[in-house]
């Protein structure tokens, strides 16, 4: 081969070897995009999973709340239910 030849192929060889450097390097950039990507996901995915607790929580809390209103609301009917009476029965005994 003639030294030209050679030469081309050299200053080939090391812009292949510099275009494989710069793929490297974007596929290394690349790589730790992906890695801060995951572990945003992985901290979202925690998140969601606290909050799905939080709500499951909240959810129990408030049929604890509920129960205890419809057991007040059906005292507080029982107690109007024996005062309306109570009132009749007086109404009755003052009646002439």
């Amino acid at each position: 081969m003639s030294e030209r030849v050679v030469w081309e192929l050299r200053e080939q060889v090391a812009e292949l070897r510099a275009e494989l450097a710069e793929a490297a390097q974007r596929e290394q950039e690349r790589e730790r995009e992906l890695a801060a990507l995951r572990h945003e996901l992985e901290l979202r995915i925690a998140r969601d999973a606290a909050n799905e607790e939080r709500v499951t929580i909240a959810r129990s809390q408030l049929e604890e709340v509920r129960g205890h209103l419809r057991w007040l609301t059906g005292h507080t009917d029982a107690v109007t239910e024996r005062f309306d009476e109570a009132r009749q029965a007086l109404a009755a005994l003052r009646a002439p």
